[in-house]
């Protein structure tokens, strides 16, 4: 995917992406230094799949919002949203990798995963029917090398 394409999410999803420095064979890097492994026709599957995953997040940060607006919410309804919002962070899985396999999208992560399991696999399925270049509507192609394209980019790709 397009650097700034990947960039786009890093910036529509805060929260998945803003992690302190972790583990990685051996060394410690940030998890925004990842990329996306997969066509920019996938964009639009990974930020739906993002909102969904992010969807107790942003109720959390609306309600936290809303009582930091109302001069008349009283500090202990402030600290408890406080801590739902923060609770709903700590949930959030932790992305390892984004990429492409047998012609379709692979999403690997840690953490909670019960929450938002049928996302992923949703959006796996969905990548499987969708030209990874372009976002059309496409069908698996390939002997060796599976991957998924509409009819005008396979005939660019032969």
């Amino acid at each position: 995917m397009k650097e700034d394409l990947v960039e786009q999410l890093h910036k529509n999803h805060p929260h998945l992406f803003k992690r302190t420095d972790v583990e990685m064979e051996g060394s410690r890097m940030p998890y925004t230094m990842f990329g996306i492994e997969c066509g920019d026709g996938w964009f639009n599957i990974l930020d739906t799949l993002f909102d969904c995953i992010e969807s107790d997040v942003n109720q959390a940060a609306q309600s936290l919002q809303w009582r930091t607006e109302d001069k008349n919410t009283p500090k202990e309804k402030l600290i408890e949203a406080q801590e739902k919002f923060d609770a709903a962070i700590a949930e959030l899985p932790t992305i390892h990798q984004i990429k492409e396999k047998f012609g379709s999208l692979r999403f690997y992560y840690g953490g909670n995963r019960d929450n938002i399991e049928p996302y992923v696999h949703f959006a796996e399925a969905l990548s499987g029917r969708t030209c990874e270049q372009c976002g059309n509507p496409g069908k698996s192609r390939g002997g060796g090398w599976i991957h998924v394209s509409c009819d005008p980019c396979e005939a660019v790709r032969k």
